[in-house]
């Protein structure tokens, strides 16, 4: 019988690699087999070196086997490694470069997007540059693959500029949503996922790859597109009086929302705009608003609610 009090002495400390090692009672050691009580290993070797590691610190036989993901992280993580150093450092900087930028360019949306043209131009071209290069570098850049491997990962180049495009889209940019827009989206992210994850099918087995990067990339191109239909049309405006049906003022736990529900113009439907307070207060029911429309850069209708005035 394997001791309990020498088993939890045993332990190398890493940020590479985590093992969970199950350990029975008849006198032998299985690694990642369901048995009695568990223990985390952290060690920097690979799983056969593991072995002879347990081999000799527990002096008992010891048999390790290891799950499909960590298999898959260590034979990609050995072609990586197989790669020359002047390469692999040459990954290594542009992926670093790439996160970076993503990252800064992800708050300067989100906080600051001054000049608000250049903001949207950098925040578009970024997860092209990282989509491009995790395709173009199949085994020497990961999107899923974790901490547990020593590959360079691009998902905050990605995911950063993507979410913080979505969040100017919708808090910055009134739209008149239609099927052209959900129709442009989802077209377009359906023909790059799918490009991108053909390119990528072997890499991508797991879950988080096979979902995550759809769900970024659909984000990537409601913001892009959005945002550079409104801020890249140079259009001159439609201008249109209409009047205004509703108001609604909601309070949420540390915000508040004013909402005026505005006729529609050349025939559509009612149209809710989110405004100021101090528009909102300054508008009545009943009262006529001028309402600015604008083709888009992609054709999709998008407007500027002027604050109101008297214009009965």
């Amino acid at each position: 019988m394997v001791d309990r009090d020498i088993i939890s002495k045993v332990e190398i400390n890493s940020k590479i690699r985590r093992w969970t090692a199950w350990f029975p009672n008849d006198g032998s050691v299985n690694l990642l087999a369901e048995e009695n009580f568990k223990f985390i290993i952290h060690t920097i070797n690979s799983y056969q070196q593991a072995q002879a590691f347990f081999e000799a610190a527990l002096d008992c036989p010891v048999i390790v086997s290891i799950d499909p993901k960590r298999k898959r992280i260590e034979d990609i993580d050995a072609e990586f490694e197989s790669q020359d150093q002047e390469t692999k450092s040459r990954i290594r900087r542009i992926s670093g470069f790439l996160s970076a930028s993503g990252m800064i360019t992800g708050l300067w949306l989100m906080f600051y997007p001054r000049p608000v043209h250049l903001a949207i131009c950098v925040g578009t071209a970024l997860p092209i540059l990282g989509l491009v290069f995790y395709a173009s570098n199949e085994k020497m850049a990961s999107f899923d693959e974790g901490q547990y491997s020593s590959i360079p990962s691009i998902t905050i180049s990605i995911a950063m500029p993507s979410l913080a495009l979505t969040l100017v889209a919708l808090i910055g940019v009134d739209i008149i949503y239609n099927w052209k827009v959900w129709t442009t989206v989802i077209s377009a992210t359906v023909i790059v996922s799918t490009m991108v994850l053909l390119k990528t099918r072997k890499r991508n087995k797991e879950k988080f790859a096979i979902y995550l990067l759809p769900i970024f990339i659909f984000a990537y191109f409601y913001g892009a597109i959005v945002t550079t239909n409104r801020f890249y049309d140079y259009h001159e405006p439609t201008i249109n009086y209409v009047e205004t049906l509703d108001k609604k003022h909601s309070e949420g736990s540390n915000t508040s929302e004013y909402v005026l529900t505005i006729a529609g113009w050349n025939e559509k439907d009612s149209v809710k705009v989110s405004v100021s307070e101090s528009t909102y207060n300054a508008t009545e029911i009943g009262q006529k608003v001028q309402v600015d429309s604008y083709p888009g850069l992609w054709g999709l209708e998008w407007f500027i609610l002027v604050p109101a005035r008297s214009l009965n």
